[in-house]
């Protein structure tokens, strides 16, 4: 017989993920030299394999948010639009997004998102030559902008920071201020999972520091002059109660094309972090989210004040950062960037220059 808090952490547990990744394929048609798929094998995830996914997510009668992702999900559209389907047709209250990297998007694609209510993520990591330098296929994932644009497609921004680009966030922002679908952008740290995370270097928290702030900046100005404000995922994070991540919260789950499962995409490869398979997803291993949450413990900095204010690092990203880099800095990187962020959200000016806080408003 079990207390009443083990019962409440087994029922949690047994519960269906609010936050569903699946992964299209682990191929790409990029080659980003800090990519953490270090295998992409070829191919795309079959449809038995994600059919008991969706049987099990709809006699929950749940409301799950999923997540399609790669890999480049984009290398199979015919999927990914059977799978809008089948989302559609049996998750009424679901909401759905795509993490692309944009150089497949033409204009079929964006009438596909708009018909579905796809949320569209574009990873960008700068202008031209900055992007270019670790990933490559900039001019392409422009037009792929423009083609969301002419369909009438918002779309969101994801940004992977690194001492090579922090400094010229500002320059990603203005390049893009004037799309009128251009919704949103979001900074994700550099993940250093070695020894396949090569070429760029983590991002110094002077660095960060400096660039984050001419990023506020940039945002405060073009929201002035924007119909719809451009929405800072870190600064709304600061307004949320509790960690932002579901995984933390054992609320989602990541399907690999073999059908392994994960507690999120960031860990999918390493076999620490496995979950079983979707043969058996009821019984999925509950030790790899408890070792993720024990991360965010051990390994975040607690010897500053604004520590009950942060909403603490992407844990996964905090589990391998500090194994190979943070344990050397005096504090991480995400201390420093919501740090930052908080600066310039308390700063004199800001309801001026935000629009009168009102998209903070919507997330308090």
């Amino acid at each position: 017989m079990t207390d009443g808090r083990e019962k409440v952490q087994k029922e949690e547990f047994d519960g269906v993920p609010e936050y569903l990744m699946i992964l299209i394929t682990q191929e790409c048609n990029l080659n980003c030299s800090y990519c953490y798929l270090h295998e992409k094998p070829e191919g795309q995830i079959r449809r038995e394999v994600v059919e008991p996914v969706f049987r099990w997510l709809a006699s929950s009668g749940k409301k799950v948010h999923f997540q399609i992702t790669g890999g480049e999900p984009l290398l199979y559209p015919e999927l990914v639009e059977y799978i809008l389907k089948r989302i559609r047709s049996d998750f009424s209250s679901a909401t759905v997004g795509i993490q692309t990297n944009g150089s497949l998007i033409d204009d079929a694609l964006s009438r596909m998102f708009k018909k579905y209510g796809v949320q569209v993520g574009i990873s960008l990591d700068g202008t031209e030559e900055v992007h270019d330098e670790f990933r490559s296929g900039f001019s392409e994932t422009l037009r792929g902008i423009v083609a969301l644009e002419r369909e009438e497609v918002d779309f969101g921004i994801t940004c992977v920071v690194y001492e090579e680009n922090v400094r010229n966030l500002d320059e990603l922002l203005l390049t893009l201020a004037g799309f009128r679908g251009f919704r949103g952008i979001n900074l994700d740290l550099l993940t250093v999972k070695k020894p396949f995370c090569t070429g760029p270097k983590p991002a110094l928290p002077a660095s960060i520091k400096e660039g984050v702030g001419k990023l506020l900046r940039a945002l405060y100005w073009v929201n002035r002059y924007r119909a719809v404000p451009i929405r800072f995922s870190q600064m709304e994070a600061l307004f949320r109660k509790g960690s932002p991540c579901p995984a933390v919260r054992k609320k989602s789950l990541a399907v690999c094309p073999d059908g392994e499962l994960y507690p999120c995409a960031h860990l999918i490869g390493d076999e620490t972090f496995s979950c079983g398979f979707v043969d058996d997803l009821s019984g999925r291993r509950d030790a790899p989210y408890e070792l993720l949450k024990k991360s965010v413990s051990k390994f975040r900095r607690k010897n500053r004040s604004f520590c009950h204010l942060c909403p603490c690092d992407c844990p996964a990203r905090l589990y391998y950062n500090y194994i190979n880099t943070f344990k050397d800095l005096a504090t991480d990187p995400a201390c420093t960037l919501f740090e930052t962020v908080y600066a310039g959200v308390s700063c004199e000016r800001f309801e001026e220059l935000s629009g009168e806080l009102a998209f903070l408003r919507e997330v308090k």
